[in-house]
């Protein structure tokens, strides 16, 4: 996984995940994301509170990968839309405007 739970500075998890936002741009990487179920590890750690300093940085490389339609898909038959969902529903309330915000364009 590109972003460790067991790293001891919180500030190199979130480089990680904003390197991963930005190459996510191309869909090359997007399609190799998909391939190697990259979503899964980001999709767990959302469910840990310890985390939520990573939490908006996830749900945004999460929103830019949805802009597939095959990635979309892959991501309803493995769970993880519901993992989002679950996420969603049980964050603070401006946790859940920001991952409506980076989600959202996605279900259009």
């Amino acid at each position: 996984a590109v972003v460790s739970t067991q790293s001891e500075y919180p500030v190199v998890q979130q480089l990680a995940l904003s390197l991963l936002y930005d190459v996510a741009a191309e869909r090359c990487i997007r399609d190799t994301i998909k391939l190697n179920n990259n979503l899964e590890p980001l999709l767990v750690m959302l469910k840990n509170n310890d985390l939520e300093d990573l939490h908006q940085g996830i749900i945004q490389v999460v929103g830019i990968c949805m802009q597939d339609p095959d990635h979309l898909e892959a991501m309803q038959d493995t769970g993880h839309l519901i993992a989002l969902k679950n996420y969603v529903t049980s964050t603070n309330p401006l946790g859940q405007l920001n991952a409506l915000r980076t989600i959202g364009p996605a279900s259009l």
